[in-house]
């Protein structure tokens, strides 16, 4: 098993060796602290005295909408940071996609087209297209499935992995594209 920790290393690997990328650390505890402190502003908005608009705390508003969004998110972020998860590991059956809450999961290599990469949000993602993504998407889980399904119509595909804490989403497309041509190779069937 091949496993890579930081961003500037390079991965050599073919296919069918398993590959694993886990994110760094410290970015993972930066993100749950810096929402720790999220929490605790917001917290403090409900301790300061009033500041009312219309009969209504202003401050309490924000505050209880800061909590309700931070609270989760923060929560999220911290298991993130403490239990280690692999963020994509690819076999020689298909990608795991593990790198984002919205991360689809398995992909088989028969169901993936192409691998590509965009700069969405000012983050640059890899993307990865499939052949049929109408009938992947209907077997992800309900929230997976929306996630997947708003990627494919505003960015054109229904798979995209972030390479926080990973090496280069260049680096991550370009092996995952030997992989699934190794695979198509492997298999006997003409690549798309």
């Amino acid at each position: 098993m091949i496993g890579s920790r930081t961003r500037d290393e390079r991965t050599l690997a073919h296919y069918p060796e398993v590959v694993e990328f886990t994110p760094a650390r410290a970015p993972r505890l930066r993100l749950a602290g810096f929402g720790l402190l999220a929490v605790m502003i917001t917290a403090g908005l409900l301790l300061l005295p009033p500041v009312a608009l219309g009969g209504v705390n202003i401050l309490a508003v924000v505050g209880w909408v800061g909590l309700a969004f931070f609270i989760p998110a923060t929560t999220y972020a911290v298991v993130r940071a403490l239990l280690p998860q692999v963020a994509l590991r690819l076999t020689e059956d298909g990608l795991t996609d593990g790198s984002s809450m919205s991360a689809v999961g398995f992909v088989p290599w028969s169901q993936i087209s192409g691998v590509g990469t965009s700069e969405i949000s000012g983050s640059r993602l890899v993307g990865v297209y499939l052949r049929d993504a109408e009938a992947f998407i209907a077997a992800l889980g309900p929230f997976r499935k929306v996630a997947a399904r708003t990627n494919l119509r505003m960015f054109g595909a229904p798979v995209w992995i972030s390479p926080i804490g990973l090496p280069s989403a260049d680096d991550l497309a370009g092996l995952i594209d030997v992989y699934r041509r190794g695979w198509a190779l492997h298999h006997d069937v003409p690549e798309a």
